[in-house]
């Protein structure tokens, strides 16, 4: 009877192949800020791992950098991405992913990766000239073709002066939010004619100057001359679009 018994168990004991190995850690995992068909997210994105028996990957995410990973969602093992657009302006949120397989064990979570949530596209305005803004298209991360900044404003009396820089169209790096292009000084000088005593405007054509304009932080975005001729140009993101509505609604 007792080898009976124990037949049975070890038959039952080699019958049964448990598995205990958890999924292997997840690697490449990536993430950027973007905004999909204006609405601004954040997508992650991570490899596939080998393992057949994987049935989903659990999604974890840090407010900022510093605090702890709560958990965030749950995702199909045939998906390698998530979008969260629970976020806000300026924000710095941190994901990590691990998978869980068929036996309901866990793997080990990935490294980390934390995302920034900021984009330069939209309205810039340019406090120093009469709240100018110029708008940072979001398909091709370009400024405007031939933007314009007065830097006087009339021409009443002697000496008076009116100044137009003219900016070519710049393409912006779309990690760096950088770029350069070429402006064109143009300036009309209202000056008497002493022989009639009649005003004549004069206006001076200076030669190209090589420009750069960095986007990088909202708050005091640049745009700087080659040479000392020219004050450097500050800049300020409005937080809208091309069409002035929020990009946070």
């Amino acid at each position: 009877m007792n080898r009976i018994i124990f037949l049975i168990i070890t038959l039952f004991i080699n019958g049964c192949d448990i598995d205990e190995d958890p999924p292997e850690k997840i690697y490449g995992l990536k993430g950027n800020f973007k905004f999909i068909n204006g609405d601004p997210q954040i997508l992650i994105q991570w490899e596939r791992p080998d393992a057949a028996d994987l049935i989903e990957y659990q999604v974890y995410k840090s407010e900022s950098p510093g605090s702890s990973f709560e958990y965030l969602a749950t995702i199909d093992k045939d998906q390698l991405s998530f979008s969260d657009s629970n976020i806000s302006w300026l924000g710095e949120y941190g994901y990590k992913v691990r998978g869980k397989d068929g036996s309901t064990n866990i793997g080990e979570f990935s490294d980390s990766v934390f995302i920034f949530c900021y984009s330069a596209i939209g309205n810039w305005v340019i406090p120093d000239y009469d709240s100018l803004t110029i708008c940072i298209d979001q398909n091709t991360f370009s400024t405007p073709v031939n933007f314009e900044l007065v830097t006087a404003g009339s021409l009443i009396t002697v000496n008076d002066t009116i100044g137009v820089m003219v900016f070519s169209e710049s393409n912006l790096d779309s990690v760096l939010w950088d770029g350069n292009g070429w402006m064109t000084y143009t300036y009309s000088v209202l000056d008497l004619n002493t022989l009639d005593g009649s005003y004549d405007t004069i206006t001076t054509n200076k030669l190209p100057e090589y420009y750069s304009i960095d986007l990088s932080n909202p708050d005091s975005g640049l745009i700087t001359f080659f040479s000392d001729l020219y004050d450097s140009v500050w800049l300020k993101h409005t937080k809208t679009n091309c069409t002035g509505d929020s990009l946070f609604p």
